[in-house]
């Protein structure tokens, strides 16, 4: 079960807060102390669950892992050793062990503990062994070398250790010398780290500072060891770094857990008895999902900013539509960010209904936009359209005798190739308006024909100008 809270950069080891925590140090791999409301962020009462951390005997509790609601990218991981009971909050004594992205203060995220089994008891004494022969002398539980920055594919050198990319997490090979720092050979156990034909990982190799673990890198063999002249070049997959990075000329152990071969595959195992079912999780208030906002905004496409409610539970990438009261202006888009403590929301805004500005909007979970609908069938043609009848036709000349004509009144002038349309813009002595073109100039000016009820059969109105 994750619980969500909002995560706070304050580093006190005090009451965060309802629905807050926080660490005891800006720097996380540093953190000895969580801070935790024994509220969370929706106001359900969590102090049992805190408390319950510790049924485990063992002295490490077990796991927390605190992530961002709005992506795994950003997360933190510590062990659990105590939870200390204070007033309105709990403080959880912890040991730093892995981190992703970092959090923004006001951040929601969720918390989540996985538990360790209890201590068990401890075994009979055994009866006293007699001391066996002494061994020859073996290769040291480390080998040692000296860690270089450089990323160039070549002998790094006696006794020195590199990868290919100056970002250990991105690196995709190690180079290593033939010899360690003390110059003695290493090859044959370089090349039995990619012996085996093992899919997941022919080996695991973790390299550690000399005088400072809290400085290493672990990765995966993922192939054979190539073997140029004077150096191995060991295919890997990073899984995981420190915080602080290795510096150039540290002193590093180099240690291996080589992995088997990959076995045959089994026989499918029988279905398991169902699970029985799971506690029912904390309720969520349908509120939450709905806000208001008397922002003054113009209804229009980009970016917008409201001052909405706070303590929205709204996400990156959510789509949520603004309306009017009376449901007729709309603005509709995907969240690009929201404070659910100070209640900013910019909302990337691609549909609009409406038109001015407003202040009454309401705010609400919207659906994603659909695919195109399939184009329907072409519709039948349409009856035939009325033409236009001048009134009168003649020369520019003859036209000033229709000068004091009522508005609308048509004259059609046919001393010109192509014809013009002439059209009485007002009672206005000669007050006309146009000309428009009838016809192509190419076509040489025949008789004139008798007048019909529609024009527009006997001119070609596709050019009017």
């Amino acid at each position: 079960m994750a619980l969500e809270f909002l995560w706070q950069d304050a580093t006190a080891e005090t009451d965060p807060g309802a629905g807050n925590l926080n660490f005891n140090d800006a720097d996380w791999t540093l953190v000895t102390a969580i801070a935790v409301s024994t509220a969370d962020r929706f106001g359900n009462d969590v102090a049992a669950w805190l408390d319950g951390l510790t049924a485990s005997t063992s002295d490490n509790k077990g796991r927390l892992r605190i992530e961002a609601v709005a992506g795994a990218a950003a997360f933190v991981e510590y062990d659990l050793a105590a939870v200390a009971i204070e007033a309105g909050f709990r403080l959880l004594t912890v040991t730093f062990h892995s981190q992703g992205a970092a959090f923004a203060d006001a951040d929601a995220v969720g918390l989540t503990f996985a538990p360790t089994g209890d201590k068990g008891t401890a075994g009979a004494a055994g009866a006293a062994a007699t001391n066996g022969t002494n061994g020859t002398d073996g290769t040291p539980a480390s080998l040692q070398m000296t860690f270089s920055t450089t990323t160039t594919d070549e002998d790094p050198g006696t006794g020195n250790l590199r990868f290919n990319h100056v970002t250990i997490a991105s690196a995709t090979m190690i180079y290593a010398d033939l010899a360690d720092r003390f110059g003695n050979a290493i090859g044959d156990w370089l090349d039995s780290l990619g012996a085996v034909a093992n899919a997941t990982a022919r080996a695991v190799i973790t390299i550690t500072k000399a005088g400072d673990p809290s400085v290493w890198a672990k990765a995966k063999v993922t192939g054979p060891v190539e073997a140029p002249a004077g150096y191995r070049k060991i295919p890997i997959t990073v899984t995981q770094t420190s915080s602080v990075a290795l510096a150039d000329a540290n002193i590093i152990a180099v240690d291996d857990a080589l992995s088997g071969a990959d076995g045959a595959i089994g026989g499918t195992g029988a279905t398991g008895a169902t699970g029985a079912t799971g506690a029912t999780g904390p309720a969520v208030d349908p509120a939450a999902f709905t806000g208001t906002s008397v922002t003054v905004l113009a209804i229009e496409l980009g970016l917008k900013v409201f001052a909405a409610s706070t303590g929205r539970v709204w996400v990156l990438g959510q789509r949520l539509r603004a309306a009017s009261l009376d449901g007729a202006k709309v603005m509709e888009g995907a969240v690009s960010e929201y404070s659910a403590v100070t209640g900013n929301l910019t909302l990337a805004v691609d549909f609009i209904r409406g038109a001015g500005a407003h202040n009454d909007w309401h705010i609400s979970i919207a659906g994603e936009v659909g695919l195109p609908g399939i184009q329907g069938a072409v519709g039948d043609d349409g009856a035939a359209g009325s033409g236009i009848e001048p009134d009168a036709t003649g020369t520019l000349a003859e036209r000033a005798a229709h000068d004091g004509a009522a508005q609308g009144f048509v004259y059609l002038q046919t001393d010109i190739n192509p014809f013009r349309l002439w059209v009485k813009a007002s009672v206005g002595a000669g007050d006309w308006a146009g000309p428009t073109n009838i016809g192509a100039s190419e076509f040489a000016i025949g008789d004139w024909g008798a007048i019909t009820d529609v024009v527009g059969g006997a001119y070609d109105f596709g050019s009017l100008a």
